[in-house]
């Protein structure tokens, strides 16, 4: 009996459905582009060391908890601190930290609320922009 559907969700995967225990296999398709604007070795209020990247509540939803930063080589970070229009993330241990104007993938906490906060999404297959889509809906 299916009493749910959850078409956007499907397709795009968020942190929020990664972390279930019954998880079918699938990879996630939803990415917010963020970059590094600053980098710090002083612990600030991230507690450490950390760099300061973009996004910010305006870009990412939150309400299912906060995005996975991914390092350029793939591994998840920790996104530590938020604010409108910014975020702190702590370097993995043991890796170089990130310099300023690094691109980083962003996997939202949760991917519906985020979709409504941009004007279009860039399908991107590989390295090569495919299309881009509109999102008709944005803001209601």
């Amino acid at each position: 009996v299916f009493s749910e559907l959850q078409c956007g969700s499907y397709i795009f995967n968020d942190a929020d459905y990664a972390r279930n225990k019954e998880q079918i296999p699938w990879q996630q398709s939803l990415f917010v582009m963020g970059t590094v604007i600053g980098s710090y070795t002083r612990p600030g209020v991230a507690g450490g060391p950390h760099c300061v990247v973009d996004v910010g509540l305006k870009t990412v939803a939150f309400d299912s908890g906060v995005p996975v930063p991914l390092s350029p080589s793939g591994s998840p970070m920790e996104y530590v601190n938020l604010g409108d229009e910014h975020g702190a993330i702590r370097p993995i241990p043991g890796e170089r930290p990130l310099a300023v104007g690094t691109r980083l993938k962003l996997q939202p906490g949760h991917c519906d609320p985020t979709v409504n906060l941009h004007d279009f999404i860039i399908g991107i297959r590989g390295d090569i922009v495919e299309t881009i889509f509109p999102v008709d809906a944005r803001g209601y």
